[in-house]
């Protein structure tokens, strides 16, 4: 490549040896011109870019800081503080307290059962007429009269059969009676009951009983229980009323020993004659006379029994205690 002069400002260029022809007007740049342009449009941007700055006269007084301690309480829970008890204890002491309470009422429950089981049950309850000639709630009526209440009144009996007829119970407490057997109608439930033999117990019933098949009986061995009423007496009646039971008792259990062991215990017999002595010594009324005569019946059959050992006074000794206990039905 050639350089060509500077006054026709063209270039030659040869390629592959061929010339070509090339025309182009080169701009020539004023360098230091542009410079001192662009330092005074960068000067006049930076006067634009500045703004006055306006500062207060006095400074404002700072602000207190203070340190706030913040806690996030979980949803639902209560935060706990010193002295107070927790849900969790609140529940444990409750239960506690209330099955200490249960506990005490059960045993007081108990103990008043128990209590109350030992209790012996009086034969009677006494009551005074009052004014209006209604029964009233003393407990001591006067030696002239009152109202008696007897308590129901439980035995154990050798049954000998029920009938519905009286004609067919009365045939058969004859037949009994000419085998020497000691016997009693009762009229109980609608049935007529027809009783051979009374003892202190349900075992001892059994027992005699269990001798009395022997010898061809048709028996059944149960506790009967005469049911409670009032009736009109006095107040020794009364008292004679309660202790009589147990003096039946006592007789009727002893009497049934005899009978199937043959042999009366001497210090049993001792407390029973004790027992009807004092009932001898009260003062009843003539319709209590019976019962009272129907026990010594039975203290002196057994006492004759234990001396000569005949079975016919201890079937006497029997027969009135069937007697008091029909009697004490017929009150």
């Amino acid at each position: 490549m050639d350089k060509q002069g500077k006054k026709n400002g063209r270039i030659t260029i040869k390629i592959n040896g061929d010339k070509k022809n090339y025309n182009e007007e080169l701009l020539v740049h004023n360098w230091k011109l542009g410079e001192e342009e662009s330092a005074a449009a960068a000067e006049e941007k930076a006067e634009d870019d500045s703004f006055d700055w306006v500062l207060p006269d006095e400074d404002p007084a700072p602000k207190e800081f203070k340190k706030i301690n913040y806690v996030q309480n979980k949803k639902g829970k209560k935060p706990f503080r010193r002295g107070e008890i927790t849900p969790g204890i609140a529940r444990l002491i409750y239960t506690l307290v209330g099955a200490v309470a249960v506990s005490l009422i059960f045993g007081f429950i108990i103990l008043n059962v128990i209590t109350d089981g030992e209790q012996s049950i009086p034969a009677v309850q006494l009551q005074e007429a009052g004014e209006d000639g209604k029964s009233g709630s003393k407990d001591t009526p006067s030696a002239s009269g009152g109202t008696i209440k007897l308590e129901s009144l439980s035995a154990s009996v050798v049954q000998g059969g029920v009938f519905s007829t009286e004609d067919a119970a009365n045939a058969e407490k004859t037949n009994l009676e000419a085998k020497g057997l000691p016997t009693v109608l009762f009229e109980m439930e609608g049935s007529r009951l027809l009783f051979i033999g009374t003892s202190g117990d349900l075992e001892g019933a059994k027992a005699m009983g269990k001798k009395l098949s022997a010898e061809n009986v048709q028996v059944y061995a149960k506790d009967i229980v005469l049911p409670e009423k009032s009736i009109k007496g006095t107040k020794a009646d009364g008292e004679f009323i309660q202790k009589s039971t147990a003096v039946f008792a006592a007789l009727a259990g002893e009497s049934s020993n005899a009978y199937t062991s043959g042999k009366v215990n001497a210090e049993t017999m001792t407390e029973i004659n004790a027992g009807i002595k004092e009932l001898s010594d009260l003062k009843v009324s003539e319709g209590i006379t019976g019962l009272k005569g129907k026990l010594e019946a039975a203290a002196k059959g057994l006492q004759e029994y234990q001396g000569s050992s005949e079975l016919s006074k201890l079937v006497a000794a029997q027969q009135s205690l069937l007697s008091y206990l029909e009697s004490y039905h017929k009150l």
